[in-house]
């Protein structure tokens, strides 16, 4: 069992308060599988007795990874096979508030505590949208016997679904999530599986919001120095990258050095320059090359630049301006 459940992002139209993965990721994650937040549907029976087809999906508060999981049993009469949907309540993302939904990754833990003849229970996920349910092509199969397995699956699209048309544009409908289970037999038989799940989580990767993002990066960054220990050279080589979708006005960098990695009023400014406006994908190269006056403690010293610093620059991400590097 995972922390509390956890819905990230502010666009989700259930909202709680959580951090997220980052601007452009929804995660909905569940370590706790409470019995009130998951719902159990039957939505495909192929056996000659439907009516005796029975599942159950509930919690076990001890034995999953490492706490509480849920359990689900599947009762059929062979031959034939069964699908099960199991949606999660409030768990809904809407493409059109994100902008569309780019990719998918998904893991969960999985057990496997009778397989019956099949050998096996199948895991998916599942996208509840427009009424249809569109069911994951890659599955999760445990096969070891009571043991704990962690399956994952990233970069999903529309074609890893099977269903009537799952749309994940900006244009397309709210969509609910959850898992699905299957199972099948060709034999004449009371068919019956046990498994669990455990740490359920699904991330949805969409489009990052437009507009200018600056980050800096330090290259070989070094002290020399001179023969009487009266002065020391510092060099590194500086580049301040947009990695945003549009233009970045002019801005102007700062290097400073700092006894630890953050910045405070007690650092000692160094250097300051210009950057000229840098179209998205753009970058600059900045070589420090200055002397200054040597002391013991200067060696264990960091460097730390700062894109942007006078705030004259609109970004998407205001967070990631600062970088640090000891010298080598």
């Amino acid at each position: 069992m995972r922390p509390a459940v956890c819905l990230r992002s502010a666009l989700l139209l259930l909202l709680l308060s959580c951090a997220g993965p980052s601007a452009a990721d929804t995660t909905v994650s569940d370590g706790t599988l409470s019995d009130a937040d998951w719902s159990v549907t039957k939505i495909a029976d192929t056996t000659a007795n439907p009516g005796l087809t029975a599942v159950t999906g509930a919690q076990v508060g001890s034995g999953g990874n490492p706490d509480a999981y849920r359990r689900v049993d599947h009762n059929w009469t062979g031959p034939g096979g069964v699908t099960f949907v199991h949606l999660k309540a409030g768990a809904v993302i809407d493409p059109a508030a994100v902008g569309g939904i780019t990719s998918i990754d998904y893991a969960i833990d999985v057990n496997l505590f009778d397989g019956g003849s099949s050998g096996t229970v199948a895991y998916g996920l599942v996208l509840f949208q427009n009424g249809n349910y569109n069911l994951s092509i890659p599955q999760a199969l445990p096969v070891n016997p009571f043991t704990w397995s962690h399956v994952a699956f990233t970069g999903l699209t529309n074609p890893s679904f099977s269903g009537p048309g799952l749309d994940l544009s900006a244009a397309g409908a709210p969509i609910q999530v959850g898992y699905y289970t299957s199972n099948g037999t060709g034999f004449t038989e009371t068919a019956h599986t046990a498994s669990g799940l455990d740490n359920f989580s699904v991330t949805f990767h969409t489009p990052p919001p437009a507009g200018p993002d600056l980050v800096s990066s330090i290259a070989d960054p070094r002290l020399t120095p001179n023969r009487k220990n009266t002065k020391a050279r510092i060099t590194a080589i500086l580049t301040v990258l947009n990695q945003g979708t549009l233009t970045a006005g002019a801005s102007r960098l700062r290097v400073f050095l700092s006894d630890d990695d953050a910045l405070d009023s007690g650092d000692v400014e160094i250097k300051s320059v210009k950057v000229p406006a840098l179209r998205a994908g753009r970058s600059r190269v900045i070589r420090l090359n200055d002397n200054l006056r040597f002391d013991a403690g200067l060696p264990s010293k960091k460097l730390i630049v700062v894109v942007d610093a006078d705030k004259k620059v609109g970004e998407t991400d205001e967070t990631n301006n600062e970088t640090t590097a000891g010298f080598l």
